[in-house]
């Protein structure tokens, strides 16, 4: 969802040049690795800051043509009998899918990867099934919700950045347009409940 959000930077501000580190490692503010980092985990750090934009939903979701294939799953016990792709530490999916009902183990991971595109990709090409963020997979086509009747899974998204955002001005514009964009993703219509209304520290 970055490129839409960024849109109006490029409007606004086209002098400002955009590196976007795709990564799931924790990258080092205080030694600039970046400037500004999207995390699911407030930071210890005092020195950062840090501002919780809003709280996104996850949910299983496979590629139609998948699950023609494989079965569409009528209970949490029978989504344990298809295929998962993504996380390479399928023990972090493991222990909230119990906790619905869905006996999944790590047998069950058939191919994972590091990058969150690689995985979004794995899934629309019929791979297996994957929990993916709702405001990405409720608008693509050929994308189905497996088993609706599943609760979601809530988790939230921090903007996190140095304490140059108080001088840098480039800095405090793309923060901004990074939090904002965030929030109104999060209040679409797929989604369900309000955004955080986070502050910074």
């Amino acid at each position: 969802i970055l490129p839409a959000i960024l849109a109006p930077l490029r409007q606004t501000a086209p002098g400002i040049r955009v590196r976007i580190v795709a990564t799931g490692d924790i990258r080092n503010l205080m030694q600039r690795e970046a400037d500004i980092a999207i995390r699911h985990v407030r930071p210890d750090q005092p020195d950062l800051i840090a501002r919780h934009v809003a709280d996104f939903r996850g949910n299983l979701y496979g590629a139609s043509a998948y699950l023609e294939r494989a079965g569409r799953p009528r209970t949490p016990r029978e989504v344990a009998d298809l295929a998962f792709v993504g996380s390479p530490d399928p023990d972090r999916l493991i222990a909230p899918l119990h906790n619905y009902g869905v006996p999944v183990r790590a047998e069950n991971f058939v191919i994972s990867s590091d990058s969150n595109v690689v995985e979004w990709e794995l899934m629309k090409a019929g791979y297996g099934i994957s929990l993916l963020p709702e405001v990405l997979c409720e608008a693509e086509p050929g994308i189905e919700k497996v088993l609706p009747s599943l609760p979601s899974l809530q988790f939230p998204i921090w903007l996190v950045t140095h304490r140059e955002l108080k001088t840098n001005r480039r800095i405090r514009l793309v923060f901004d347009t990074l939090a904002r964009g965030l929030a109104e993703n999060a209040r679409m219509p797929s989604m369900q409940g309000d955004a955080g209304k986070g502050s910074e520290k």
